[in-house]
């Protein structure tokens, strides 16, 4: 089983498997994983909502 957060910012609460950082200022690389998009409540005339899948590095060589 995996255990899973809570992560909150203002009014958008996320469920996730963390970890998280104290700060986003330790993040220092990024390496994109992958994209999804989908319409709000798959309505095609509400909003478009897109989540990035991504992870943090500690050094650039590992990001290409």
């Amino acid at each position: 089983m995996k255990l899973s957060s809570i992560y909150n910012e203002g009014d958008f609460t996320d469920l996730c498997t963390g970890p998280h950082l104290p700060s986003a200022g330790k993040i220092k690389f990024v390496k994109l994983l992958s994209v999804s998009g989908s319409y709000w409540r798959g309505d095609e005339h509400k909003q478009t909502k897109c989540k990035e899948y991504m992870v943090s590095l500690s050094k650039e060589k590992n990001a290409r």
